[in-house]
């Protein structure tokens, strides 16, 4: 497919195969509309890290030096973020219920109004967000960092993972997968972490998604593209 630049592109989101965000270096963002990319108006030159919504007219992207943007359906718009640490992944249960991570443990959670600051524990970089509700958040990031919000406070959990984390996707709470450094890949089966990533390749896995327990890919570094069927 034809983008129309030749900045780096780091996070994308779509509500449906005609309506598809991606976001990525100086503050680009592209919208596909099933016909072609189109370069849309950000209003900033800030990297930007990744994009989530709740529909085609309430999205929002982020990124470096605490930078929020939201789009209403016409215009992107930035939000006061209330911090300047740098902004990497985001995830939401709904327009009113967005989690957002960052460096220096920073978490954000916007409840329909304001980005207001939570208590996550930690001074390590968070670099991936998940969850299969809104009081059932998932983080991962430096070191082996994961954390789970149960709807009042953020807790380590014991992993066992030296690993840098890079990103987190799961179908429930006892069916959790996370990806990262080294190839690594680890399952939380709703008590515990185990490894299971062996896929040949050393090189850093920056993202994962899936459409089953027995359908997930992850992607990396050096063209890395990997599919887990279950087994």
């Amino acid at each position: 497919m034809v983008s129309g630049t030749t900045e780096h592109l780091e996070g994308i989101w779509g509500s449906s195969s005609s309506s598809v965000f991606v976001v990525g270096a100086s503050g680009t963002i592209l919208y596909y509309d099933a016909d072609i990319w189109v370069e849309m108006s950000s209003g900033t030159t800030e990297y930007l890290h990744d994009i989530w919504g709740s529909s085609p007219s309430t999205v929002f992207a982020v990124g470096a030096k605490g930078t929020i943007l939201h789009h209403d359906g016409n215009d992107w718009v930035p939000m006061n973020s209330g911090t300047t640490e740098d902004l990497y992944d985001i995830w939401g249960s709904s327009s009113a219920s967005v989690f957002v991570v960052g460096a220096g443990g920073k978490i954000l959670h916007y409840d329909g109004n304001d980005w207001i600051p939570m208590n996550s524990g930690t001074t390590r970089d968070l670099w991936g967000i998940w969850g299969n509700s809104a009081v059932s958040v998932f983080a991962v990031g430096e070191n082996g960092t994961i954390l789970h919000y149960d709807g009042n406070n953020w807790v380590s959990m014991i992993s066992g993972i030296s690993l840098g984390l890079n990103a987190i996707w799961g179908t429930s709470f006892s069916d959790v997968y996370s990806a990262g450094e080294m190839a690594s890949v680890f399952h939380f089966n709703g008590k515990e972490w185990s490894n299971i990533g062996a896929f040949g390749t050393r090189e850093w896995l920056q993202d994962i998604w899936g459409n089953s327990n027995r359908d997930i890919i992850v992607v990396g570094e050096s063209g890395s593209i990997q599919r887990f069927d279950g087994i």
